[in-house]
């Protein structure tokens, strides 16, 4: 490999030279002055008829005659091959040391796409809004373009490697990345909108690392975007949230009661006014005795289910009834 490189460097190094003679001796692979160090794939072949597969199907016959540069050769890792094609105890080592160097990448990846996107909305909020002049604005939003594709290129990064981690069996706790979770937050692009009590970041910008908020007011771009202010934002949103689903709870056991005495309430209203209606008004009599038995089986029915959900465990109430229903804990 040193030798290699020796020679890499060396053919660097020559080919600036006008001399075809002195590139020949010193690197010794010709006189051609633009010369690639490459890898032909037909070298490959033998080790695919010993039981080597492609990974992207068969190759066409025009591929196998071309050739790879070196610097861009594709690194076989284990989440690229097969079990078949390295033992068990070498695969298990170099999966864990692969898995580790995904982790970084996705980490590395999600880090540089959260200060995108802050450097994004502070040009959209800073440039583009007090742009004037066609060319200004023109300027502004070529600026914001620029930020989008290096967004969409932090995002190719962490799908990649959450793939790969994927196909060796990991990665299960990384989301995907959709478009609506590049969306800029609500809070920023306009603070006053209606509708906003149950809106929340996308899942990336609240990963508890600790180190979100560092990075913010790291930088000054992305802390002069108010950023920092939509996180305040939503802290307290959660935390309101949050009072409102533990006072939910604790009063949810008591709505049960209060649910089930509501319609006995309203059997007896009906009841009574049967025994004063009496004999001489059987129509109205007829009505209030369908009544009777209308709010009888809501009672009963709202007894059932409560006692259903009482007795009922958080998986088997989620599985039949939905999340709503399992979330409330019922003492």
């Amino acid at each position: 490999m040193l030798s290699f490189i020796r020679k890499h460097n060396s053919s660097d190094s020559d080919d600036s030279s006008d001399s075809d003679e002195n590139t020949s001796e010193a690197d010794g692979y010709g006189s051609d002055h633009d010369e690639i160090i490459a890898m032909s794939l037909s070298d490959w072949e033998e080790e695919d008829e010993n039981g080597w597969e492609e990974e992207e199907g068969n190759l066409d016959e025009t591929d196998i005659h071309t050739t790879i540069e070196a610097e861009r050769m594709r690194l076989s890792l284990p989440s690229n091959l097969k079990r078949v094609h390295i033992q068990a105890d070498l695969y298990a080592i170099l999966q864990k040391q692969e898995a580790t160097m995904r982790e970084g990448q996705i980490n590395d990846a999600l880090r540089k796409l959260r200060l995108t996107l802050g450097a994004k909305a502070w040009m959209l909020r800073n440039k583009v809004r007090n742009a004037r002049g066609g060319k200004g604005r023109t300027r502004a939003w070529d600026s914001v373009k620029t930020k989008e594709q290096e967004v969409q290129r932090h995002v190719q990064i962490y799908l990649q490697a959450r793939a790969a981690l994927q196909r060796m069996g990991m990665g299960a706790e990384w989301r995907p990345i959709t478009k609506q979770d590049l969306a800029m937050p609500g809070d920023l692009v306009e603070p006053n909108r209606f509708g906003q009590r149950s809106s929340s970041l996308p899942w990336f910008w609240r990963i508890e690392d600790g180190g979100v908020l560092d990075e913010i007011q790291e930088s000054p771009e992305i802390n002069e975007s108010s950023i920092l202010s939509v996180y305040r934002v939503n802290w307290l949103r959660l935390k309101a949230r949050v009072a409102r689903w533990t006072e939910e709870k604790k009063i949810v056991a008591h709505e049960m009661v209060w649910i089930v005495k509501s319609f006995k309430y309203f059997r007896e209203q009906w009841a009574d006014r049967v025994r004063k209606a009496g004999v001489e008004e059987p129509g109205l009599q007829a009505f209030a005795e369908k009544q009777i038995d209308l709010w009888d089986t809501f009672a009963k029915n709202a007894e059932e289910m409560f006692q259903w959900a009482k007795t009922t465990s958080k998986e088997e109430r989620w599985r039949k009834k939905g999340p709503e229903v399992a979330m409330i804990t019922v003492s």
